[in-house]
């Protein structure tokens, strides 16, 4: 017997108006210099520092047509001072050898020992060429990762591509 379908009750929209709202809301392409949104101090190699939240809203397209209405959907940005931003930090040496010797533990097959290029599955346990008992010579595209029809799809795609670059 099929399921009952129940309605989902629509989420209660608070509207505000512009001039009530707390923070200064701007529109795309009206943004004042010196006011950047979090992706875009990434892109320029910053880190919020000393920022204490935002002190602005950037609004989103669909608010750009209700010009009277705040911003409240979930896609608006918050703007940053970059003057307040400050340079992201750079791991150190050490830092950066436990990330990959932490890296290598989940790229490297347990029972060959080869290290992949790309994190192994946890379900599998072992490299795709110990699962499937395949040489190179034998992997010649799909039909022989997805004789099992164990696998999922990524995981087969992505390792079919990496197979052929890996001698055996």
């Amino acid at each position: 017997m099929p399921r009952r379908r129940t309605r989902r009750r629509r989420r209660e929209v608070t509207r505000v108006l512009r001039s009530d709202a707390t923070l200064p809301e701007f529109d795309r392409g009206t943004v004042p210099e010196g006011l950047v949104t979090r992706r875009t101090l990434r892109d320029m190699q910053l880190s919020p520092g000393s920022n204490q939240g935002p002190v602005a809203i950037l609004r989103c397209r669909l608010c750009a047509t209700r010009p009277q209405w705040s911003c409240r959907h979930p896609t608006r940005g918050f703007l940053l001072r970059v003057d307040l931003a400050v340079p992201k930090r750079v791991p150190t040496l050490a830092q950066e050898w436990a990330l990959d010797k932490a890296m290598a533990a989940r790229q490297t097959c347990g029972d060959c020992g080869r290290r992949f290029y790309f994190c192994l599955s946890k379900k599998l346990g072992c490299c795709i060429l110990r699962t499937t008992g395949a040489s190179r010579g034998q992997v010649t595209g799909r039909s022989a990762l997805w004789g099992r029809g164990r696998y999922e799809a990524g995981e087969l795609l992505c390792t079919a591509r990496v197979l052929a670059s890996f001698p055996c």
